[in-house]
């Protein structure tokens, strides 16, 4: 019988951010947006006690009945196109003690992570990788390493030692991944072709440069040779990780250091600055700005040659495939490359971005979460399917006999578009392998970095965006950018109490 409800909030973003996207495309600068889905805070669940739940919780059953019903706050497309029902479907008939009670919410992180400081029974929650450990830090999250010890599994056999990293601080475990990001050059093939253009499989920043040169045609609408975000964050500090440079770092007494004067990021800094405002190759920051030029308006409308941007690019290409009347399919094929390499560096797909699943301080049931996050991550590929948005991080599919490549390509080349028709093979596997692919390990952003950073690092990357606009303008040259910054910066650190780190 019924013995306990358990409030299980899945607050995707992902699943927000795929809503937007079912949604005509709009003109407006993405750069400029806090997210490509803007959600508003709802109340959570009236029902969901503020008690404390462990104690009440029960975990086994004797007799098959159910037990615990799992509340599913589900985000609004998962539930219209009937993806919830699948989910609950699948999970249920695998674990019959539960069952789950799916209920249509569009709560955001923030939303949540206010229900949870107010002692809202929440048993696990999605979000990037730096809420959730910030949150593990903080308390607001349990470490997960019982529970993984208990299945008798090694996480980073499970997820790799790019995922450990980023979802763990001091060897505790505080989320489980679901994907990673990867950014990478996409291209219009079909006007490299005509063009005779060709993209090579590794390339230098220079090369980058000439190639976006020889797209450039204003007679026939292409003004720019490359569009991409102006966002520091989203775009540029892949090339200069590439090099070994971080924004931050510790030294042996754990006092964290701003570093921003640095030859590495200098040379990235103005490459993108030259790109624009001497070979006039990508826009100006001043046209970005005033035009509210989107990267990928500009390549679904063919007015770029390539952008540089991440893999939910293939989502809004689909938006402009099929929820535009009358555009229909894209009248050009897509290319997909690695990122250009400064003197120094290596040709990468830098990837970032683990969102995690946690399970809150508050949650009723940890074992009951944790099963239902490991179902729908890593013991069924059609499940794993709709909830990524964007690559898998689980490395075992192939001993299930299943392969991987099939769950990224689900992600990607099936589509319904606004008036409810079901669209597939949109894109090839090959094309999405590329996408997928991460050639060179030690050229992950955060491989070599310290975990324990990934807050301060935050943090600064936050004032970055702020500033970048400066030196992007041509307001203020690089020396006197970063004298102001770095002031900003650590005065940012020191009002977080993230300027100092323990390293016992």
């Amino acid at each position: 019988m019924k013995k306990r409800i358990i409030a299980l909030l899945l607050a995707v973003l992902m699943i927000l951010s795929m809503t937007a996207c079912g949604s005509k495309p709009d003109t407006t600068t993405d750069d400029n947006k806090a997210s490509d889905a803007e959600t508003t805070p709802e109340t959570p669940a009236e029902d969901a006690a503020a008690e404390d739940p462990k104690e009440d919780a029960e975990t086994t059953t004797a007799d098959g009945e159910v037990e615990y019903t799992i509340q599913w706050f589900a985000g609004s497309s998962m539930i219209e196109n009937g993806d919830a029902d699948f989910i609950r479907e699948k999970f249920i008939a695998a674990y019959p003690q539960y069952d789950i009670n799916i209920v249509e919410s569009d709560m955001d992180a923030s939303g949540t992570l206010t229900a949870i400081a107010g002692g809202e029974q929440i048993d696990c929650f999605w979000g990037d990788f730096y809420t959730i450990l910030e949150g593990g830090a903080g308390g607001t999250f349990l470490p997960l390493n019982e529970y993984f010890e208990k299945d008798g599994v090694d996480f980073t056999d499970l997820y790799g030692e790019f995922c450990y990293n980023t979802s763990t601080i001091d060897g505790q475990i505080y989320g489980v991944p679901q994907y990673y990001n990867t950014f990478k050059v996409f291209y219009n093939k079909t006007m490299a072709d005509e063009k005779g253009i060709t993209i090579p499989s590794e390339w230098t920043w220079d090369e980058f440069v000439e190639t976006a040169k020889k797209f450039e045609d204003p007679d026939n609408g292409v003004k720019y040779g490359a569009v991409m975000s102006i966002a520091w964050t989203q775009t540029w500090a892949a090339m200069a990780n590439n090099m070994g440079w971080y924004l931050t770092s510790v030294d042996d007494e754990g006092n964290v250091s701003v570093n921003l004067d640095d030859e590495r990021l200098e040379t990235v800094m103005q490459a993108v600055y030259d790109l624009g405002a001497v070979d006039h190759a990508i826009p100006t920051y001043t046209e970005y700005s005033a035009e509210s030029i989107n990267r990928r308006a500009e390549l679904a409308n063919q007015r770029t040659g390539m952008i540089i941007d991440g893999p939910f690019t293939f989502v809004w290409l689909k938006n402009y495939m099929f929820n535009d009347p009358g555009e229909g399919n894209l009248p050009f094929e897509v290319g997909v490359a690695e990122l250009p390499s400064f003197p120094g560096g290596e040709n990468c797909s830098y990837a970032t971005n683990v969102g995690l699943w946690g399970i809150p301080k508050t949650c009723g049931n940890p074992e009951a979460a944790y099963r239902f996050i490991r179902f729908i991550e890593n013991e069924d590929p059609d499940c794993a399917a709709l909830m990524s948005a964007y690559m898998s991080t689980y490395t075992k599919w192939e001993e299930q006999g299943v392969d991987v490549s099939d769950i990224n390509y689900a992600v990607f080349s099936n589509f319904t578009d606004i008036y409810g028709e079901k669209h597939t093979d949109i894109y090839s596997h090959e094309l999405v392998d590329a996408l997928c692919t991460i050639p060179h390990e030690f050229c992950d952003v955060y491989w070599n970095f310290n975990p324990n950073l990934y807050a301060s690092e935050s943090a600064c990357q936050a004032v970055f965006d702020e500033q970048f606009s400066t030196f992007m303008s041509g307001e203020v040259d690089f020396d006197t950018w970063v004298a102001t910054v770095t002031p900003l910066m650590e005065q940012r650190l020191a009002d977080s109490g993230l300027d100092h780190i323990n390293l016992d």
